[in-house]
């Protein structure tokens, strides 16, 4: 191999090694995703995220073919009713850790594509606001599993927006 060669493949290994490591520096711990029956057009993914940087990570969207739409939403409590609303950014403390869990932080999956059978598996894409893509793959338990109740009724989502990809300008909520 010419030297210009092996220069060039040296440049390749350094700029992967540097997309790995920056994903590394992001881990998610027991990601799940809520199993719902056949006619549930809706369901959401839990995880505990651990930034293990000296930087804030933001979350600025997520990707999945699982449903129609695929945001990032909270729950918020208004005039004594929790509502649901999407998010357009989460940030990841320095060193620190963000919960995605019921009545807070969440993927909400919107006119899901297929039914959510426990013990299959549902993959997303985090995006962040440097536009890094992470993928991961979330196990599909029962509500029971994540400390929650079946029913979903009790919840507004009159306020939530739908999308398949959060795009544009991003605002902290």
């Amino acid at each position: 191999m010419s030297i210009r060669t092996l220069s060039r493949l040296a440049l390749v290994a350094a700029a992967v090694a540097s997309a790995v490591a920056s994903a590394a520096s992001l881990e998610f711990h027991h990601p799940k995703a809520r199993a719902m029956p056949p006619a549930s057009p809706n369901s959401a993914a839990y995880m505990l995220v651990h930034n293990h940087t000296d930087q804030e990570q933001v979350l600025v969207g997520v990707e999945s073919d699982v449903a129609k739409a695929v945001e990032l939403h909270t729950h918020d409590m208004v005039d004594g009713t929790m509502q649901m609303r999407q998010v357009h950014e989460i940030v990841i403390p320095a060193d620190g850790s963000v919960a995605f869990k019921p009545g807070s932080y969440h993927v909400m999956m919107m006119g899901l594509n297929r039914t959510l059978v426990p013990g299959e598996s549902v993959d997303f894409t985090l995006i962040l606001k440097s536009g890094e893509r992470i993928p991961m793959n979330a196990e599909i338990v029962m509500p029971e599993e994540l400390g929650m109740p079946m029913k979903h009724d009790a919840m507004k989502h009159g306020d939530m927006k739908q999308g398949m990809k959060m795009s544009g300008e991003h605002k902290h909520h």
